[in-house]
């Protein structure tokens, strides 16, 4: 019901207010909603009283009361239709007309007795409320000179109502000074409290008009800054976003107000993390801190927002909301993980290096031990009768022993300082080999699948890259012999561009081999990836594993210039991936067997080690051979030796590293004494010597421990036979 009223007021009001009132000016607004309810009421109700005064003007003889009550009603309904056409100060003057008319009507016709002052008190109170102290003042001096006025008139021609009044001129003139004072009181302290009014609503429509050209500057310079600007209510509610706030996010401004602050984050788990972080803030009020917001933007982009905030308060004091800064830190965030990621490989090949130089050392003290074992078991060999048990025991003495050599092998390797010559390698035949042997060990419940489509070469020592291939594959079966799973083996030639270079130290952009071994077992924890590559480190049990065989794999691949990458879930498998450079040129055969026919001779042999048992085992193998051999422990003595004795022998076989004079210092002075000397080196291992930097010093042969007879035996043919004859003294 209150509603329908309100909408029939509404009507109204439209119909006969003029148009270009607006409620922004409350005081015109008020002024101009008296005059229409004044109007409206007097055109609604003015028939009741209207009426009857008509019918009892008659009754008394007194039509001229009867004409002026209904001059002054249709008076009242012109005005009421004429809201749109007229000023408010013209309607408020013939409102004050119509008023103080029938107030003078009133005093004079009828005065004490009738309503002559109301009309013109509520005639001088409305022109004060409505046109202000102005047009009061002016209808309080019209009423007094009306006053006065019908004063003068009852003292010349006394109307027929004085006559029951003794003295009504001295009545009149005290009545008239009291309802004037009062009258004044009123309409002025009225108009001034309206004025008042009027004052503090132009004031505060120019603060509002003030505070709304600020919010539109606020908001121009929020649209202008490069940072994106997000304004949130205390409910999480986004209110308004700027234009770099649209840009980063991809969005529109009408998509993005009205959601809430956690909506657009790219995963459920995501989603309530945001949302227990707004609460947390809401609830706790800490201090403002930048935090990192994933948030998934309209193209698919997952970005990385860095959120600067603070709390918004209003005008009063109170909380309202949060401001927030937003910076899109995708690029650096990535850049800076980048950097992490090349510091970390940096270390790590820090450490490889600082540990591989730890295994020289071990690498060359062993050697110089098997080269006693392996050498005394060969002539062991030789004495033993064929098929006896103990030419049995020896063999496997040998067997033992080649094992080991193996190992030393794998920790130079490791160590980067193998002597093996890299090679044109065809890969592939090196793989189809490792699988078909890996498959008669391999249990039925893994399979073997290859996808080879690459015959490409590399650079590389066949046997260490059968050693890479058999390590990596001999762990996936391992990590797959309780519930089984599949091995995957993919070989193909690849373009390393120049976004993956950047992100991998080793390579460079160009054509590579791919190697991808891939399995389905159990995987590598996220906190051990990074230490796999590690010596000695392994996630296997105690007694399965030695912790080497990555490493070694880690130092092949880095030796052929290529480079390994591992990745694993737990539960999901493991996938290692090698990068290995293409070369050109045409496969080399594999390594022939290093136990063979050991050529002899008879030439006069000088055989130098600090190590007595390595002398004594030289001296028995090359005796054998049917050379004339002189040994010695020192290297000053070997020297001393042939410097009195410059002729006295046709080849020197002397060891690297010795206490003191090292392999190639006795060389050089050697050549010195004898330009032609032929000179063979021989190390367990050397970070100071290299073959080529052997033979740049003039050295014939480089050989490394442990020695094998026949390896040796072709050695010193090759070089003596590329000798001219020269006799010994």
């Amino acid at each position: 019901m209150y509603q329908k009223l309100g909408t029939y007021w509404s009507a109204l009001e439209s119909r006969f207010m003029p148009e270009y009132i607006s409620r922004d000016d409350p005081l015109s607004f008020w002024r101009e909603r008296i005059l229409f309810v004044l109007f409206l009421v007097t055109t609604a109700l003015g028939p009741i009283a209207l009426i009857p005064s008509v019918i009892l003007s008659f009754q008394v003889d007194r039509p001229d009361i009867a004409t002026v009550d209904i001059l002054a009603y249709f008076t009242a309904v012109f005005l009421l239709f004429s809201g749109k056409r007229l000023s408010l100060n013209a309607r408020a003057w013939a409102a004050f007309g119509m008023l103080y008319s029938l107030g003078v009507f009133l005093l004079f016709t009828l005065g004490f007795h009738g309503a002559g002052y109301i009309w013109l008190f509520g005639a001088s109170v409305l022109m004060g409320g409505i046109g202000g102290m102005r047009m009061a003042v002016w209808s309080l001096i019209i009423n007094v000179l009306s006053m006065i006025g019908i004063g003068v008139f009852i003292a010349y021609k006394a109307p027929a109502w004085t006559s029951f009044l003794e003295n009504p001129v001295n009545i009149w003139w005290v009545m008239t000074v009291n309802f004037m004072l009062i009258s004044a009181m009123i309409t002025i302290t009225a108009t001034i409290m309206l004025e008042g009014l009027k004052n503090a609503f132009d004031r505060e429509r120019k603060a509002g008009r003030t505070l709304a050209v600020s919010q539109e500057k606020y908001k121009s310079l929020l649209e202008t800054l490069p940072y994106g600007i997000q304004e949130i209510d205390l409910n999480g509610q986004v209110k308004f976003v700027n234009l770099a706030y649209q840009r980063v996010s991809g969005y529109l401004y009408e998509e993005l107000v009205g959601t809430f602050a956690w909506d657009f984050a790219p995963d459920p788990e995501e989603l309530e993390v945001q949302k227990r972080r707004f609460d947390k803030i809401r609830d706790n009020m800490p201090p403002p801190h930048p935090f990192i917001r994933p948030f998934l933007a309209k193209n698919g982009d997952i970005l990385d927002l860095q959120v600067t905030w603070d709390y918004s308060y209003d005008q009063a004091g109170n909380l309202e909301g949060y401001l927030t800064v937003i910076t899109d830190v995708t690029a650096q965030l990535k850049a800076e993980n980048i950097r992490k990621d090349l510091e970390e490989r940096l270390k790590h090949s820090q450490r490889m290096e600082s540990i591989g130089t730890l295994a020289g050392g071990i690498a060359h003290d062993f050697n110089n031990i098997l080269n006693s074992i392996i050498g005394f078991t060969e002539l062991a060999l030789d004495d033993a009768k064929p098929g006896a048990q103990q030419e049995e025991c020896l063999q496997e003495v040998l067997k033992a022993g080649t094992r080991a050599s193996g190992l030393v092998k794998q920790i130079l390797t490791f160590a980067r300082r193998g002597s093996e010559e890299p090679k044109p390698v065809r890969v592939s035949s090196i793989t189809k080999e490792t699988l078909q042997l890996l498959r008669s060990t391999v249990p039925p419940s893994i399979k073997i699948k290859q996808n080879i489509q690459s015959e490409s070469l590399v650079m590389a020592d066949p046997t260490q890259i059968h050693q890479v291939l058999l390590n990596l594959c001999t762990n996936a079966v391992q990590a797959m012999e309780e519930k089984g799973g599949l091995l995957q083996v993919d070989l193909a030639d690849v373009l390393v561009d120049a976004e993956l270079a950047s992100r991998t130290p080793n390579l460079h952009p160009g054509e590579y081999l791919k190697i991808g071994i891939r399995d389905t077992g159990y995987g590598i924890p996220a906190d051990a990836i990074q230490s796999i590559f590690e010596p000695y480190f392994t996630t296997k049990g105690f007694g399965k594993g030695t912790g080497l065989g990555l490493a070694v794999v880690h130092g092949i691949v880095q030796n052929c210039g290529g480079e390994i990458l591992a990745s694993s879930k737990v539960g999901g498998g493991s996938e290692f991936t090698i990068y290995l450079p293409l070369v050109k040129g045409k496969a080399e055969a594999l390594p022939e067997n290093r136990f063979g026919h050991a050529p002899k001779g008879r030439e006069k042999v000088l055989f130098v080690d600090d190590e007595p048992s390595i002398v004594k085992l030289g001296g028995k193998m090359l005796e054998r051979l049917g050379y004339t051999v002189t040994t010695h422990t020192s290297s000053l003595q070997a020297l001393e030796l042939v410097r009195n004795k410059p002729n006295g022998f046709d080849i020197v076989i002397t060891d690297m590293t010795m206490p003191d004079m090292n392999g190639d210092v006795l060389a050089a002075e050697l050549m010195k004494i004898r330009p032609d000397i032929p000179v063979i080196l021989c190390t367990g291992y050397s970070n100071k010597i290299t073959p080529e930097k052997a033979m740049d010093m003039g050295i014939k042969a480089f050989a490394m421990k442990p020695l094998v007879k026949s390896e040796l035996a072709k050695s010193i043919r090759k070089v003596l036979d590329a000798q001219p004859n020269q006799p010994s003294a």
